[in-house]
């Protein structure tokens, strides 16, 4: 009985083909979420890294900007949100200004002061 060469062993043609099937998913799964795009809509009080990211994704569509009033009023977030489009060269996509009060129908919410008064 001959000894088994290592590279012809049962584990190391299992690694093989496990590791060519993993190549072939890679390299076929690339192609198809090129096809499926996800759409989305960003609804956020704020323009940052979030929108930067989903904006420059290959798997991602985005559909739409709204802002609200949060950590600023509206008018400043939806500002803030054309101006972050209009430096990443996307004014393709489309931002709407939610309302500018608090859900209860009263006026602006108040925020606490960024330090204590003293």
């Amino acid at each position: 009985m001959s000894p088994i060469s290592p590279f012809r062993s049962p584990a190391v043609r299992t690694l093989r083909t496990l590791l060519l099937c993993l190549v072939a998913a890679l390299v076929g799964g690339g192609a198809q979420a090129a096809e499926t795009r996800r759409k989305i809509i960003i609804d956020d009080d704020g323009f940052g890294l979030m929108q930067m990211l989903l904006l420059e994704a290959d798997d991602v569509e985005v559909l739409g900007l709204t802002s609200v009033s949060g950590g600023a009023w509206v008018n400043r977030e939806t500002a803030a949100a054309l101006r972050g489009l209009e430096i990443l060269g996307r004014t393709d996509v489309p931002v709407i200004g939610g309302v500018d009060e608090a859900v209860g129908g009263t006026d602006r919410p108040e925020h606490p002061p960024l330090s204590p008064p003293g």
